[in-house]
C-alpha cells in the first residue's frame, strides 16, 4: 500500500528560502540606487526652487535702485576678512557684496556673507542690535544706510569700530533655505550703456543692468555646490558706476 505525502520537505523549505533571499537582495539592489537617485533629484529640484526665488527677490531690489544715485560693487562683505568693508572699501568690477542707492535715498548693501554685530539706530539711539551669528553666510542679506545731503556718504562704523545701520532685511528666514547655502556674485557688463566725461576729465560709466551669478551649495563652507544660475538684474534706468569711497567710519 502507498502512502500519499504532503507538506514540504526541510530541503524544499531552505531551497525556498534561499531563493526568496537571493530575489530580495536583487531587489533591494534595483531599488536602492533609484531612491538615492529619487532623493537627490528632489533635492536639486528644492535647491533651484530656492535659486529662483532669492533671484526674482534680487531683481525687485535692483528696480528699487535710483538713477539719481550710484552702484558700486565690493568684493567681499566677508566680516572674517576684511572688518573695514564697506568703510575704506573702492569698488571693484566684480565682488559678492552690491552696493545702490534706493528711491528712497537710502544707500543699500546686498550680500550673502554673513553680517557681523551691528547696532541698529534710531535717530541717535541704539533701537535693536544684529547679534554675531544671527546672520549667517549663505543668506541673503541687506542693510540700509542714511546718506548726508552734504557729503553723499553714510555712516558704516563708529569711530570704536562698531559697526551700524539704519535698517537691516533678512529676504528670507533661515528655514526657507532647507539646509542649503546661498553665494552671489556681481559684475558689471563688459559695455556699459553709455559714458560722460566730467569737469575733471573723468569717464563715468552708466549701466541700464548688472550682471549677478548665484550659486547654492549644500554645506555652510559653500565648497559642494548644488545648482548655479546666471541673469541680468535690470534697472529701471541707466545708473552710474562708483568706484569712490561711499562709507565712512565715524560717530552718529
Amino acid at each position: 500500500m502507498k502512502h500519499s505525502k504532503s507538506g514540504e520537505t526541510l530541503v524544499e523549505a531552505l531551497v525556498t528560502l534561499l531563493v526568496f533571499g537571493i530575489l530580495m537582495a536583487l531587489i533591494t539592489a534595483v531599488i536602492s540606487p533609484a531612491s538615492k537617485i529619487y532623493v537627490r533629484m528632489q533635492k536639486l529640484q528644492y535647491a533651484q526652487t530656492i535659486l529662483d526665488n532669492t533671484l526674482e527677490e534680487l531683481r525687485g531690489l535692483a528696480l528699487e535702485a535710483s538713477g539719481n544715485g550710484y552702484v558700486k560693487i565690493y568684493e567681499t562683505c566677508d566680516p572674517e576678512t576684511d572688518l573695514t568693508v564697506p568703510a575704506k572699501g573702492t569698488g571693484r568690477d566684480r565682488g559678492r557684496a552690491l552696493e545702490f542707492v534706493n528711491t528712497q535715498g537710502y544707500a543699500g548693501l546686498i550680500s550673502a556673507d554673513g553680517c557681523p554685530e551691528t547696532d541698529l539706530y534710531l535717530g541717535t539711539s541704539v533701537a535693536g542690535t544684529i547679534g554675531e551669528g544671527d546672520i549667517l553666510p549663505g543668506r541673503l542679506f541687506t542693510r540700509y544706510y542714511v546718506r548726508s545731503a552734504s557729503s553723499s556718504s553714510y555712516d558704516y562704523q563708529t569711530a570704536e569700530g562698531q559697526k551700524l545701520a539704519r535698517a537691516a532685511d533678512e529676504s528670507f528666514t533661515d528655514g526657507y533655505y532647507m539646509e542649503t547655502y546661498l553665494e552671489l556674485e556681481f559684475s558689471y557688463p563688459e559695455t556699459p550703456d553709455s559714458t560722460k566725461t566730467e569737469t575733471d576729465g573723468t569717464v563715468v560709466s552708466y549701466y541700464s543692468y548688472l550682471c549677478a551669478d548665484l550659486r547654492l551649495y549644500s554645506d555652510p563652507e559653500r565648497t559642494k555646490l548644488l545648482v548655479q544660475d546666471s541673469a541680468m538684474l535690470d534697472f529701471r534706468s541707466p545708473i552710474r558706476r562708483f568706484d569712490g569711497l561711499t562709507a565712512s567710519q565715524k560717530g552718529i
